[in-house]
């Protein structure tokens, strides 16, 4: 049995989906990664869920208007292997890491050592106190 992809019919609308891409494709820079977009994203949510996991805000069942600190983990063993999915620590090394190998064009440091060393003297600015004149 052979699948059969559904073709877009040109006498139809695209669907919501397709016009919010289209959207995002348009006003996204032609330089930017929307990929490496996406992994912050998920790193992002990651985090969220997994502190969530964690510590959470609960109101008290015997006290409705008090509310205390507690873990859904406490409730729910099982979920403890979840947190570890929201381990996402290396996302955010991969995207910043891909961040910073590429050539900034804006700021005129196309060769990785010069953006490098450019990246050092600001960091050094911020370091060093204002002299007193």
């Amino acid at each position: 049995m052979t699948a059969t992809r559904r073709r877009a019919d040109p006498g139809r609308a695209p669907s919501r989906y397709r016009v919010w891409a289209a959207q995002v494709a348009a006003a996204t820079p032609g330089a930017r990664d929307r990929t490496v977009d996406a992994l912050r994203a998920v790193a992002i949510a990651g985090v969220v869920l997994g502190h969530w996991l964690v510590s959470a805000i609960v109101a008290d069942p015997d006290r409705p208007a008090a509310l205390h600190g507690a873990s859904p983990l406490s409730a729910l063993p099982a979920l403890a292997p979840a947190s570890w999915l929201f381990e996402t620590l290396g996302l955010f090394f991969v995207a910043a890491g891909y961040a910073a190998a590429r050539p900034r064009r804006s700021t005129g440091h196309l060769h990785p050592r010069s953006t490098v060393r450019s990246a050092c003297q600001r960091v050094a600015r911020r370091g060093v106190p204002p002299q007193a004149g």
